[in-house]
């Protein structure tokens, strides 16, 4: 079974979404920065666009289903987790 959101991802042309992700002591704080789009058709590559550039030089692209899990724009978290 499928839900919406799931309908849509697929049929969405983004294929992820780009967060800046920052940590401080135990929380996390996820920024949506941006978006890549589906593979190139020979496959060798996708486009990003960005609406900001992180000051520590790292973007961590996740498919959508789980960029919404991780949450959009803003969200803190307390995690334990390294990276994405």
């Amino acid at each position: 079974m499928t839900t919406d959101n799931q309908n849509n991802a697929d049929n969405s042309p983004i294929a992820y979404i780009a967060f800046n992700v920052e940590k401080h002591g135990k929380k996390t704080y996820w920024t949506r920065i941006g978006v890549a789009f589906k593979p190139h058709e020979d496959g060798e590559g996708f486009t990003a666009k960005l609406g900001a550039i992180p000051l520590n030089g790292e973007i961590v692209f996740r498919t959508p289903k789980a960029a919404k899990q991780a949450g959009q724009d803003v969200q803190a978290q307390e995690t334990g987790e390294e990276g994405a």
